[in-house]
């Protein structure tokens, strides 16, 4: 969950086990939060599949930022923009 709300708690939608909202991502500036909880998961995975064609944006810099990750072996990215 990228948004904290003490006031309006979120209901989950049927189906739906639990929400996980990071630690500490409270005190984030709320502009910043999707991008901030994107690297909370990019940082406790094995795995990223994304679609990134290169465009400016937080999908380019998510990639960015998984592919330093992956070049210490922490993650494997797999791109669908790259695919032929």
């Amino acid at each position: 969950m990228p948004y904290y709300d003490l006031i309006k708690p979120i209901e989950l939608p049927p189906g739906f086990d639990d929400s996980l909202y990071p630690d500490g991502l409270e005190l984030v500036p709320k502009r910043a939060m999707i991008m901030r909880t994107n690297r909370y998961m990019i940082q406790r995975s094995d795995y990223l599949i994304a679609y990134d064609a290169g465009h400016i944006g937080n999908t380019r810099e998510l990639v960015k930022y998984a592919r330093r990750r992956e070049e210490r072996g922490l993650i494997r990215i797999e791109n669908l923009a790259e695919e032929n």
